[in-house]
């Protein structure tokens, strides 16, 4: 199969980072071609110069190459109109958490997804985190018993100010991947928030607290803490499970023992090759359209 081209739409902090791995396959050579594309045509136009990229004029101009992915790392207002347009030249895309700012918009990204039979890899970077990965395949099947979860997620202050509140911002991937072995189909949800900046509606710390049939979970997520946590424990009635994403350790309590495993991996290299294998054909995605949409719902909609 020939080497793949992948266009990269939005050059800001998230984009950045996502341009570094590409880079890094294209040095592998998994990759040929990098398009890039941003409303500040400086910034393409840098990239483009700097590391020898095609710099798209604008977002039809996908339809005038042979890209077989996108990556839509975009402001979250943006990402409905920028889905519009790109899914009608690519039928892969990466588009980065969450899909879009409200349950509408995302619901409309759902239906031009399905009629266009585009394959959509939410970008939730913590699900191909080494820690996560592991504890979710030590975690399969799903816990049955009665569990307590609680989650600390913050990062200091800075550029993370967005058009979205800390809950849709960090908490969603907490709440992802506790959906992966808890059932939150029946869950009551209570949350609570407070902005710290302007504008007001968008709260700068959160906590969300989920009841179920046989848990309760209680996650805080700041984005104007001191320092960069990103922490979940997990008590069963056999073990406690503390899970650190930033460390990338797993340790495991029980009555009469303890292990700790010390994880190796890039999480976005990681969520990058998932994508790859995606276009090829060889995977679906881990982190899908409609299973985002149901989080977001606890987040945007509790009951």
């Amino acid at each position: 199969m020939r080497r793949l081209s992948i266009a990269l739409i939005g050059l800001g902090y998230m984009g950045r980072l996502h341009l570094q791995k590409l880079l890094e396959l294209r040095s592998k050579r998994l990759i040929e071609d990098i398009y890039v594309y941003d409303v500040v045509d400086e910034l393409s136009q840098k990239a483009s110069k700097e590391y020898g990229l095609e710099k798209l004029e604008n977002l039809d101009e996908i339809g005038q190459h042979k890209i077989d992915g996108a990556i839509i790392a975009t402001p979250t207002s943006t990402h409905l109109e920028v889905f519009k347009t790109a899914s009608k030249y690519t039928r892969h895309i990466l588009l980065e958490k969450p899909p879009a700012k409200t349950l509408g918009e995302t619901r409309e990204i759902i239906r031009l997804a399905r009629i266009r039979d585009i394959k959509v890899l939410v970008g939730l970077i913590e699900r191909f985190n080494p820690a996560i990965e592991y504890i979710l395949n030590r975690l399969d099947p799903p816990i049955e018993e009665w569990v307590e979860v609680s989650g600390c997620r913050t990062t200091i202050p800075g550029g993370r100010r967005k058009d979205i509140g800390v809950l849709l911002d960090l908490a969603i991937h907490d709440l992802y991947i506790l959906s992966r072995i808890l059932d939150f189909s029946r869950a009551r949800v209570w949350r609570w928030g407070s902005a710290a900046y302007e504008p007001p509606e968008y709260e700068d710390i959160g906590e969300i607290l989920i009841r179920g049939d046989y848990y309760n979970v209680r996650l805080l997520a700041s984005r104007i803490h001191s320092r960069k946590t990103r922490r979940l424990q997990i008590k069963t009635g056999e073990a406690i499970i503390q899970i650190d994403m930033v460390q990338k350790t797993v340790s495991i309590y029980k009555h009469n023992s303890m292990e700790t495993n010390r994880l190796k991996g890039d999480s976005l290299m990681n969520e990058h090759i998932h994508f790859i294998n995606v276009i090829k054909g060889v995977d679906t995605p881990k982190a899908s359209l409609e299973d985002v949409y149901n989080i977001m719902r606890l987040i945007l909609d509790p009951l």
